[in-house]
């Protein structure tokens, strides 16, 4: 069965602790649906998001919150902290574009070995 932006939307739910309703909810419905396609569209040839679609959706889900502290739509009373498997993240205030950006690296870790060239490609090498 093939995920949709739904089970996105429930993970990134899941892992921030707590559900946004109004407003926010809608942000962060938007940009789940934009990680899960940015992710799709990083993947390499022959993979599908079916066929990994656990760490995909899990991996879809920590883009998405990377993407709504971007956005400043977590208010800093709200989380300390929270947990996603092996990672852990506790935003202080100042310190959400640095957190967003170390979420964005872990979510492309996360499906390194099945996104084009993993963040690392050789360029103009000199022969």
């Amino acid at each position: 069965m093939a995920y949709t932006n739904q089970d996105v939307e429930s993970k990134a739910r899941e892992m921030l602790g707590y559900s946004p309703l109004a407003e926010s909810g809608r942000v962060l419905r938007s940009v789940c649906d934009s990680a899960a396609a940015e992710l799709e569209s990083r993947l390499r040839a022959g993979v599908k998001s079916s066929d990994i679609e656990e760490l995909f959706v899990s991996a879809a889900g920590v883009l998405a919150i990377s993407l709504y502290l971007e956005l400043e739509y977590i208010p800093d009373e709200k989380i300390d902290s929270f947990t996603a498997g092996d990672l852990s993240v506790k935003l202080r205030e100042g310190t959400k574009a640095q957190s967003a950006a170390t979420l964005r690296k872990r979510a492309e870790s996360m499906l390194s070995a099945y996104l084009d060239c993993g963040g690392f490609e050789f360029t103009g090498v000199a022969g």
